[in-house]
């Protein structure tokens, strides 16, 4: 008798254990106005859409994930995109971008990693190097810290 319960009990909390870990990962809502400030203290806003769209501020001019037009260099005056995506299978979860000029749609990019502390603050440590370390902790990293814009 005390074997079948203890047995119950441990596939009831296994069962809240893994849905608690897998609705952590899979239903963060990261689409809205985030402030980003890095680890140098610079401030600049990032917004994820609905559909894919990310926008940013880079020194602090404002690149418009949608539509905007790229200055300088062999795009000069070309239209840009920028969508992102995000891959909540694995730890840590893996944020790409997926750049665009014109029509033509460039290969995603490993932008860096999230890690969701609660609804409205994450960790991205930017790094475009899949084999880079994906640790957290470490002193002196360059990790960004968003806040959640209400």
């Amino acid at each position: 008798m005390k074997n079948k319960i203890c047995n119950r009990i441990i596939v009831i909390l296994t069962f809240f254990i893994f849905n608690g870990i897998y609705s952590q990962n899979s239903s963060f809502d990261i689409i809205g106005n985030w402030m980003a400030e890095d680890y140098w203290g610079s401030k600049s806003m990032m917004a994820f859409s609905e559909d894919s769209y990310l926008s940013l501020t880079i020194d602090g001019e404002m690149v418009d994930g949608e539509n905007f037009i790229i200055k300088g260099g062999v795009n000069d005056k070309k239209k840009g995109g920028l969508k992102y995506e995000i891959n909540f299978e694995i730890t840590p979860i893996e944020l790409y971008v997926i750049p665009s000029i014109g029509e033509e749609v460039k290969d995603k990019i490993l932008f860096g990693y999230l890690k969701f502390i609660d609804d409205n603050n994450i960790l991205l440590k930017v790094s475009l190097d899949k084999n880079e370390k994906t640790e957290f902790e470490e002193e002196g990293e360059q990790i960004m810290t968003l806040r959640k814009i209400k």
